[in-house]
C-alpha cells in the first residue's frame, strides 16, 4: 500500500509595498486554498524569492514607492508564469515598458481576482488550455477592455 501525498496547492507570489494590502491579499488567497510567496514589499525582495522558487501565479503592484514591478514581470514572463497587475492608479498609468498582463484597480474585488487566477491556472494546466483556451477573453481580467 502506497500513501499518496495530498496535491500541492498552487503558489501565488504577492508583490505589494502596502503592508495591510499585502496581508489582505495573502488572507484572501489562503482562504481560497492557495499558498502564498511573500508578500514581498519591494522588487528586490520579490527577485530574491524568485531566485529560490517559481510560483504558479503572481500579483504585482505596479508602483512600489516610485519603482515599477517591470523587472519582476519580465522574470515571470520568461518563466511562463501568469500574473496580473494591481494598482491604485488607473490602467492608463501603465508604462509601455511593462509586459502586458491583466490589470486590477485597488481595492480589488476578491471574487474577480480569484476568477482570473483560476482561469490562468486552468489555461496553463495543459495543451490547448482549459475550456475555451483563450487567455485574452478570460472573465474577470479586470482590464475593462
Amino acid at each position: 500500500m502506497s500513501e499518496r501525498s495530498p496535491p500541492r496547492s498552487p503558489c501565488v507570489l504577492v508583490l505589494e509595498d502596502e503592508v495591510f494590502v499585502g496581508l489582505e491579499l495573502s488572507l484572501i488567497l489562503e482562504g481560497a486554498g492557495y499558498s502564498t510567496l511573500g508578500p514581498a514589499p519591494d522588487v528586490q525582495a520579490a527577485e530574491e524569492l524568485l531566485a529560490q522558487t517559481t510560483p504558479d501565479f503572481a500579483i504585482l503592484d505596479v508602483n512600489l514607492e516610485g519603482v515599477t514591478s517591470a523587472s519582476v514581470a519580465r522574470l515571470l514572463e520568461a518563466r511562463g508564469v501568469p500574473f496580473v497587475y494591481m494598482s491604485g492608479y488607473t490602467d492608463d498609468y501603465m508604462d509601455e515598458h511593462l509586459p502586458r498582463a491583466p490589470f486590477f484597480n485597488k481595492p480589488v474585488q476578491p471574487a474577480l481576482l480569484l476568477k482570473a487566477i483560476e482561469a490562468a491556472l486552468r489555461s496553463r494546466a495543459g495543451p490547448g488550455g482549459g475550456p475555451g483556451g483563450d487567455p485574452e477573453g478570460e472573465p474577470g481580467d479586470g482590464s475593462g477592455g
